[in-house]
């Protein structure tokens, strides 16, 4: 099975070497490199010319630094229309061998007419220690990513069925949130899709300064949720470029919650009729406590 690694770069060049020999080692998958810098000050950009040039699965692209979202975007666009699965990677992980051949595994016995992913947890890793597994979550729908994204990037998956629909897009005019993680969930989920998560971590998710997205503080997840920030309806935001990007390619049951969020802010009717939704899908208490006050208060 052909599976293409899609890397966004950015100054990586720490630890993008070991990375990008983890990805290669991937054992039972057909396994090709598409990376992206994104505009590297430091020696990033010679490492991967000189990584291209060791071995043919690997393509590098050198561009202008446009962020962390459309970088990923952009390489969903260009990744090779012909394999069959897509995977994110960031630039500082090391993957165990078999990552990938587990989650063909897991997207090969569903019907590829429809969008898919899958997503895993991770094992947290700082200093050659694995400090345990992280971003453990339940099955997920679109009840869930209306809320926020349950888990990394760097763990998933997806088929080309979901790459056709992100190619309909023109990336340029995308708001910088959600990241492209999240964007994907959101789209798949939208347009009839499933999102599959495994409990079981092949991720060493390195946790360093230079993080982008990285473990978290309680104090820092709450802000995350909107409540305590000035981010107020980014929810709401979300879901109407969600709808004018995608409305034609809904299914029912996403359209009738992207509907029931979309009106929400009419009256304070619709606020509590979204507010008590069992669509909308909070995973933990302080989610929920947290997600009725925010539309209750008309901030989703």
């Amino acid at each position: 099975m052909k599976v293409q690694v899609l890397m966004s770069s950015y100054n990586g060049e720490k630890y993008i070497e070991k990375q990008v020999d983890s990805i290669l080692a991937q054992r039972k998958v057909d396994v090709s490199l598409l990376i992206r810098d994104d505009g590297s000050k430091d020696s990033t950009p010679g490492i991967l010319r000189r990584l291209e040039e060791k071995d043919k699965r690997i393509k590098c692209i050198l561009e202008d630094n446009i962020g962390v979202k459309k970088s990923f975007l952009k390489l969903v666009q260009l990744a090779n229309s012909k394999v069959e699965y897509y995977a994110f990677s960031d630039q500082d992980d090391i993957w165990i061998d078999n990552k990938l051949q587990v989650a063909v595994d897991r997207l090969s016995k569903e019907s590829d007419s429809c969008p898919l992913i899958y997503g895993s947890a991770v094992s947290l890793y700082l200093n050659g220690k694995i400090l345990g597994e992280k971003f453990k979550c339940p099955q997920l729908d679109l009840g869930n990513f209306l809320i926020k994204n349950y888990y990394p990037g760097c763990t998933m998956l997806f088929n080309r069925k979901l790459k056709k629909l992100i190619d309909k897009v023109d990336y340029d005019n995308l708001n910088t949130f959600p990241l492209h993680d999240h964007w994907l969930n959101l789209v798949c989920t939208a347009c009839g899709g499933k999102v599959i998560i495994d409990q079981a971590s092949y991720v060493m998710y390195r946790q360093h300064e230079s993080n982008v997205i990285g473990d978290r503080n309680i104090l820092q997840k709450i802000k995350g949720n909107g409540l305590l920030t000035h981010s107020d309806n980014i929810r709401l935001k979300i879901c109407q470029e969600l709808h004018s990007k995608y409305k034609d390619y809904e299914d029912e049951k996403s359209r009738e919650l992207i509907k029931t969020v979309l009106d929400y802010s009419i009256s304070l009717d619709k606020r509590f009729k979204l507010a008590f939704s069992r669509k909308i899908k909070p995973v933990s208490k302080i989610e929920k406590i947290l997600i009725f006050l925010i539309t209750v208060m008309g901030k989703y």
